[in-house]
């Protein structure tokens, strides 16, 4: 058993005239008997394969049901393209502007948008600790290890506890609460707090959404420019409004000085009401005895249950240009899914040949040359398994097609040997008859 006795010589010293970053240094010995790194062990190469086999499994699982989920949303896309252009299965194609119902209000800040939703974003400014380590060896009885604790400040939006600090001295942070019940105080009793809303009715062309349209129709934009009535109402306060933020306190937390720790800020960002085009079902339903229509997901008959479409595309965008779309992420999708069973994969047949790759380390220069070559089979046997999986869920997924390509290739084949045949008889003849 190695003995190892640290003996640890903290230089912790600034590195700057802020005294904001401190390096110690510190050394370990293994009592003069030569440092040995961790060799592996028959029981952890054999627990290894146990976990390969375990992630060839899941491999196979995700390339099997990535190829049934890719045909099914292929199927889903393909009779959509068909209720389309034949106008029947109850698929619209709608173009328009966004509408709500009223327009949202942030009562505490006057500020008053229309728009699918308003966020606001509070943010402190506080330290921040940084940790660096780096080992080498001295020579081969000692390890120096230099681990350096950096210190900056900057906007966080959310509490940073400075108790934990390795240099808590002069890198104190007020605690949340504390920042924002100060900011608060210095706005006239307005929130510093994070604040979200959401409209509570969308409709485009008159239907309404459903919230799976309306998740895709949320694209955020920052507020550049707080409202020009928010400096009238900061007028007797200690806070003020800039840019896109009101901060705090107009002497301690405004540029072109460097904020004190403790300041805070607010700003908000929105979704505004695009033009959008949606590939949705339009359903009729009464409530309260009128009647009100409303896009929701389309359900495909072809692709069976579960899967169903409802794209939504941002300006005046054609029907055919939205499913074009959604095949080429359909297929990126798949392909990125095959990319990661085929990792998966690799690193399960390597980890199944470990236990020989461990019994061919004990032979002296054999054993890199077994490693490398086992190497090389685990990735032959990943790409082999890989595509064997997914030819064979491919054919399952798509017989008809399958059939059709192995009859083409089977043709093919015949023929071209046929063709072989005849070129290597006629050759002999002409040959023979010369002679």
């Amino acid at each position: 058993m190695e003995v190892a006795y640290p003996r640890t010589y903290p230089s912790a010293y600034p590195n700057n005239q802020q005294q904001d970053r401190f390096t110690e240094v510190s050394y370990q010995h293994d009592g003069g008997r030569g440092a040995r790194p961790q060799q592996p062990t028959l029981g952890g190469a054999c627990c290894g394969a146990v976990f390969g086999a375990v992630l060839l499994l899941a491999a196979t699982v995700l390339l099997w049901t990535n190829e049934g989920v890719a045909v099914r949303q292929q199927q889903l896309l393909t009779d959509a393209s068909s209720s389309i252009d034949s106008g029947a299965g109850g698929l619209v194609h709608v173009v328009g502007s966004l509408k709500t119902n009223a327009p949202l209000r942030d009562a505490d800040w006057a500020l008053t948008l229309d728009a699918l939703a308003l966020d606001r974003t509070v943010e402190v400014y506080q330290w921040k600790e940084k940790k660096d380590q780096h080992e080498r060896k001295v020579d081969q009885q000692t390890t120096r290890t230099e681990t350096t604790y950096s210190y900056h400040r900057e906007w966080v939006a959310s509490g940073v506890s400075s108790s934990g600090f390795k240099h808590p001295n002069g890198h104190y942070n007020p605690s949340w609460d504390e920042a924002l019940g100060e900011a608060r105080q210095a706005a006239g009793g307005r929130a510093f707090a994070a604040q979200s809303q959401r409209a509570s009715s969308v409709t485009l062309d008159g239907l309404k959404l459903t919230p799976t349209l309306l998740a895709k129709a949320e694209r955020f934009e920052a507020l550049e420019e707080t409202p020009a009535a928010l400096a009238e109402l900061l007028s007797d306060t200690r806070a003020k409004a800039s840019g896109a933020y009101v901060y705090s306190d107009a002497k301690r937390c405004m540029p072109p000085h460097e904020p004190q720790v403790g300041c805070a800020r607010l700003s908000w960002r929105h979704a505004p009401l695009h033009e959008v085009s949606v590939l949705a079902k339009k359903k009729l339903k009464k409530r309260n005895g009128v009647e009100e229509a409303t896009l929701m997901p389309w359900p495909s008959r072809a692709a069976g249950a579960g899967y169903e479409l409802a794209l939504l595309s941002f300006g005046d965008v054609e029907p055919e240009a939205m499913i074009a779309g959604a095949e080429s992420e359909n297929t990126l999708m798949l392909w990125l899914k095959r990319g990661g069973g085929i990792l998966l994969t690799w690193i399960g047949w390597g980890l199944l040949f470990g236990p020989a790759q461990y019994l061919a380390s004990w032979i002296p220069l054999l054993g890199g040359l077994v490693g490398c070559a086992l190497g090389a089979a685990a990735f032959g046997a990943a790409l082999a398994h890989s595509l064997s999986v997914i030819a064979v869920a491919w054919v399952a997924q798509r017989p008809l097609v399958a059939g059709t390509l192995l009859m083409v290739v089977a043709t093919s084949v015949y023929v071209g040997v046929g063709a072989l045949r005849g070129r290597k008889a006629g050759g002999g003849g002409a040959t023979s008859k010369a002679k």
